[in-house]
């Protein structure tokens, strides 16, 4: 028997609420008399799906959030079977393939590109607040990224709970989002954010409603261990009165890719010297060299002799530690 697929009120493109599951229907029908066929197992798969990156699939008398990267479904008495289609966190394009077997010169697979709309309470937002996890540093092997965190506004800067935020990550170091849930109460959705294998930067965008899009941005360095943290000049002298440049920077062992992100700290080894700026805080730039530039000055009555400063930045646990040498020598 040759049978044949079609989408029951489908285009070319498959539109649906993001705000809500959607039902899609298809039929499959006998070549020859067009009747449906009863009790045909239809697969509907997204090719390289991922949970929270394409949206998901779940069986129309099964719950909505319960799927998995292929259903089976059977056609009922007239030819018909219909999957609820579920809006996920990404707005990358993505295509849903429905197949039946044994269809034999009919239309046995249908590629449908699936585009989720804005639905009435997306609609509504007009601003995207960043809230939390902008400018990570993580190292592969590391698990996750700290969460990203959004604020759904409508015009009035009041929260749109329920509104989903759509988000899409940058290609290249294989880093995934987690599910995603449309926004609570106070208009807030959390992002979880899994760290691929590959070193690289990541950017995350965010888009709701007629918001401006945010953008995430993030280093996925490699491990400690193929990391250093160089400090220049290694050995310098220091006249009393005097001052000198300090500079560290986070980079990849042998080589000058820098990263940035990273927190870490500078500190004066000698109550002879000071340090501008006094706190001990410092945070990589996109060149991997700690900012704000370390500024020493030996007091006027410094001891001569020997005294150093001391940068350290902390990953994964992993203390890396850079020394300046100073000397103190006499006007």
């Amino acid at each position: 028997m040759a049978n044949s697929l079609s989408v029951v009120g489908g285009g070319d493109i498959y539109e649906f609420d993001a705000d809500a599951p959607s039902l899609l229907q298809v039929r499959v029908s006998n070549l020859t008399t067009g009747a449906g066929v009863p009790r045909h197992r239809v697969g509907f798969y997204i090719p390289g799906y991922q949970r929270g990156v394409s949206p998901s699939l779940a069986r129309a008398d099964g719950p909505v959030d319960g799927a998995g990267p292929t259903q089976g479904v059977d056609t009922d008495d007239y030819g018909y079977a219909a999957v609820r289609i579920v809006a996920g966190s990404s707005r990358d394009p993505v295509r849903l393939n429905i197949v039946i077997d044994g269809g034999r010169n009919g239309n046995e697979l249908i590629s449908l590109p699936l585009q989720p709309k804005d639905g009435e309470l997306a609609r509504r937002v007009v601003r995207l607040l960043k809230v939390k996890g902008d400018r990570q540093l993580l190292t592969t092997g590391g698990g996750a990224f700290d969460a990203l965190q959004v604020k759904a506004l409508d015009s009035g800067g009041r929260p749109v709970p329920g509104a989903r935020v759509r988000f899409s990550v940058s290609p290249g170091t294989g880093t995934t989002l987690g599910a995603v849930s449309p926004a609570n109460g106070d208009g807030l959705v959390v992002a979880p954010l899994l760290a691929g294998r590959t070193p690289g930067h990541v950017s995350v965008t965010a888009v709701c409603g007629l918001a401006a899009a945010v953008v995430f941005e993030l280093e996925l360095a490699p491990p400690p261990a193929s990391l250093e943290l160089v400090a220049w000049p290694q050995t310098a002298s220091i006249v009393r009165g005097g001052t000198a440049t300090c500079y560290a920077q986070l980079r990849t062992r042998n080589s000058m890719q820098g990263w940035a992100f990273a927190s870490g700290q500078a500190r004066a080894k000698g109550a002879c010297l000071s340090l501008s700026p006094p706190e001990p805080e410092r945070f990589s730039d996109t060149a991997g060299i700690l900012q704000p530039v370390t500024q020493v000055r030996a007091s006027r009555d410094a001891e001569l002799g020997a005294c150093s400063i001391e940068f350290q930045v902390e990953l994964g646990g992993v203390p890396l530690v850079a020394t300046v040498h100073l000397v103190v020598v006499a006007n």
